[in-house]
């Protein structure tokens, strides 16, 4: 008897759809192939809150009873598969809980899969993925991060395209054949095939990636407990940088939220007319009052949600950018402060890197268009 396992990465809420169909139908052409299985999710903080990392995993198996074995520990340890849907979230993920910062590729088997919807090369992906003690491979799906089916009825085939691709990489979940069955549509059948003609595999062999450390908490054990429970408050906020002036909240010094985000935002000093708007709307206080009146993000406390974006009054004052663009947390502020001439130019190079995010397919070649755009290869 044998048991395989997928599990899809993606973005909480934002991703939701895609992650849980593409489950669903791994299991449902399964199904056709004279297995079993189900569907289960994990999510993280404040469940899938704010575009926060989450998982959706899929089991199958070739009866009921090595199935309900399987579901015995809940969600699978070690996956043939897992599918990335953002490619932000190779940097780590599942900052909730007591986990710290956890390597994307942790679960796959020797010989599994990575596969990420990416218009990055591998060799750029693997700047982020951590380093692994057992080699697997790592395949591409060219395509940008998808929310599609979140907010509108459009359907841009992110689902399809990672089915087919999933068929030809890891054939033990489900065949090509059975897959296309279930999704019926003839546009996105030819999407599954086109897909999985198309992946671009490539083994990485153990040491490759990146040797960072992630970060992770000393947990106590239970005789260094005390006796009863005690859960601090949060206390109040003190002056900018522990002035006089200005005003910073006072954040958990534990929960980094900075590891869950995909895209952060950059303000335009020179154009920001000190609304107040995005410190308002950000549901995380990641904003500080600097002692002139503006308003500076602490990334350490951003998760990338977006809504000061969505809440800034002008459309040129603040941008959401790729994660991938920036390599630290460092302050913008300070940086403007420093030089505003040179800020101005770095912000208007990094506002450059904004791209479209996904909510709908439109017309044959839309992806090769974007890829060719991209110049990738």
């Amino acid at each position: 008897m044998a048991t395989n396992n997928l599990e899809v990465v993606y973005r909480g809420i934002f991703q939701r759809n895609v992650a849980t169909k593409i489950c669903r139908s791994v299991v449902l052409a399964a199904r056709k192939q004279g297995r079993t299985g189900t569907t289960l999710g994990r999510y993280s903080d404040s469940p899938e809150r704010n575009g926060i990392p989450a998982k959706w995993f899929a089991i199958v198996a070739d009866d009921e009873i090595e199935l309900e074995a399987s579901m015995a520990i809940y969600y699978p340890p070690v996956v043939d598969a897992t599918v990335v849907l953002d490619d932000t979230l190779l940097k780590g993920i599942e900052s909730w809980g007591w986990d710290g910062m956890v390597p994307v590729n942790r679960r796959i088997k020797e010989r599994g899969v990575l596969l990420v919807v990416t218009n990055q090369t591998q060799e750029e992906l693997l700047e982020d993925v951590h380093v692994k003690d057992l080699a697997y491979k790592l395949v591409v799906t060219p395509g940008s991060a998808s929310f599609s089916g979140l907010w509108v009825t459009k359907d841009d085939h992110t689902e399809a395209r990672v089915l087919g691709a999933l068929a030809q990489a890891c054939p033990d979940l489900a065949s090509l054949d059975k897959i296309k069955e279930i999704l019926k549509d003839k546009a996105k059948q030819d999407s599954a095939a086109k897909a999985a003609k198309e992946i671009v595999t490539r083994v990485v062999e153990p040491g490759e990636g990146n040797p960072e450390e992630p970060f992770s908490f000393e947990l106590p054990v239970w005789q260094d407990m005390a006796d009863g429970l005690s859960v601090p408050a949060i206390p109040v906020g003190k002056g900018y940088h522990g002035g006089k002036e200005g005003f910073e909240p006072a954040r958990n010094p534990v929960f980094k939220k900075y590891t869950t985000r995909t895209l952060r935002p950059i303000t335009n000093y020179n154009l920001c007319t000190q609304c107040t708007r995005c410190w308002l709307y950000c549901p995380e206080g990641a904003y500080n009052i600097t002692p002139d009146g503006y308003y500076e993000c602490d990334y350490y406390a951003c998760c990338g949600c977006a809504k000061c974006e969505e809440a800034c009054e002008s459309g040129d004052h603040l941008f959401m950018v790729p994660e991938s663009a920036f390599t630290d947390n460092a302050s913008t502020y300070d940086m403007w402060k420093k030089d505003p001439d040179a800020y101005q130019r770095w912000f208007e190079e990094k506002v450059a890197l904004v791209v479209p995010r996904s909510h709908g397919y439109h017309h044959k070649g839309q992806y090769e268009e974007e890829i060719a755009k991209k110049g990738v290869s």
